[in-house]
């Protein structure tokens, strides 16, 4: 007996970290569902519609509130109010909307939750709003359908509280509402710092952030530093399960800054956390690393004048004492590399014309400090 009632108390226990709605059931409401009229209307109700220019997706079922003409002066308030359930830990309300009319028609819609009473015909004082709209709100764009987060305060509403979430809508002769995919869970953990970033490219970054715990998927944005990551230019990468994770597509010598989202799963499909950052980071430019060297065209001669200032120092391995005759090692500092492939056949004569100490320049086969790498030639100025 005592082992049977530690697994319904574990069931009971996995059973508050989700509530979902998705009306395709055979009844509308759905069971333990119920629907109310606090207001003057009379003939219209919630109910499920089937119609693909008005169901979520575009199939299936989605819950429907047609808009009721009553006297001037006077308005239809209609309630769907869910069955009772209980609250998950960090808890959070989803749900996808939309309206169909465009304009303003004047309808407000409202949440509402009660811990006491889903019936607010003889309990009115029972629910407490918590997040109203009107429809220039609701949406950012009419007849299309967005999905609404709503964060409930642990500190109100504790796990396992017992309680009604109401969809209601205030209107005379106003819009339609339509809801789906309604669900009530344990909001999806957002990333932890730090950010952090390593081996920029010209074209690439690596980006990390910290994990809270039982997260495998993430989703990232990159965009140019002053820019907002709402501008088209920015980059989203999805379904991210790395962690280090490198970003592609960039381009050099750019300042960017970036920012991550977790993805968790739960019945209805996958929901994203807040996001996280940002960060700046900022590519190399050509000729910062051996891997994005400044190409030198096939066509010779190939002159240019520059420092090694404008470049960064991301490599000091010392040429072999053969190749410059000196124990110096002059890759000490700020370098710039460059690549030649030549086509044809002959000798290629090189010159650097130094205007500083400690000035030098040497031909590897590949890069140094790869396999293979062998220095073919140099010269070093130390005075």
């Amino acid at each position: 007996m005592k082992k049977l009632l530690l697994i319904l108390m574990m069931f009971a226990n996995f059973s508050i970290f989700a509530q979902t709605e998705n009306f395709e059931g055979a009844t509308f409401p759905p069971t333990g569902w119920t629907t109310y009229e606090t207001g003057t209307g009379v003939g219209i109700s919630w109910a499920e519609t089937t119609n693909p220019l008005f169901t979520f997706g575009g199939v299936g079922k989605s819950a429907f509130l047609n808009r009721e003409n009553v006297t001037d002066g006077t308005f239809a308030v209609d309630w769907l109010v869910t069955n009772q359930m209980p609250v998950p830990t960090n808890p959070q309300i989803r749900f996808q909307t939309k309206t169909l009319q465009s304009g303003n028609q004047l309808s407000l819609f409202d949440i509402k939750i009660s811990t006491t009473s889903n019936d607010p015909v003889t309990n009115p004082g029972a629910f407490t709003t918590i997040q109203s709209w009107d429809e220039a709100s609701l949406t950012s764009v009419a007849n299309v359908y967005e999905e609404k987060v709503i964060d409930l305060n642990p500190a109100t509403y504790p796990p396992g509280t017992p309680i009604y979430i109401a969809f209601v809508m205030t209107n005379d002769n106003g819009d339609r509402w339509l809801i789906d995919n309604f669900n009530l869970i344990q909001k999806c953990n957002t990333p932890i710092g730090p950010l952090n970033t390593a081996n920029e490219s010209t074209n690439s970054a690596q980006l990390s952030w910290g994990n809270p715990g039982g997260i495998t998927e993430w989703e990232v944005q990159v965009v140019a530093f002053g820019l907002p990551f709402t501008d088209p230019s920015v980059i989203t990468y999805t379904n991210v399960t790395t962690n280090p994770f490198t970003a592609t597509g960039l381009q050099p010598n750019t300042l960017y800054k970036f920012q991550v989202r977790s993805v968790c799963t739960g019945t209805l499909g996958e929901y994203a956390s807040d996001w996280f950052g940002p960060r700046s980071f900022q590519t190399s430019s050509y000729g910062d690393t051996c891997a994005g060297p400044i190409v030198i065209p096939p066509a010779l001669p190939y002159t240019t004048t520059d420092n090694t200032a404008n470049y960064l120092d991301l490599t000091d391995t010392q040429p072999p004492l053969a190749c410059t005759g000196s124990a110096t090692n002059y890759m000490v500092g700020n370098d710039v590399f460059y690549s030649f492939t030549p086509s044809f056949t002959g000798n290629i004569s090189v010159t650097l014309t130094p205007t500083a100490a400690n000035s030098s320049i040497h031909i590897y086969s590949a890069c140094p400090g790869t396999a293979g790498a062998t220095c073919l030639w140099g010269a070093g100025n130390n005075t």
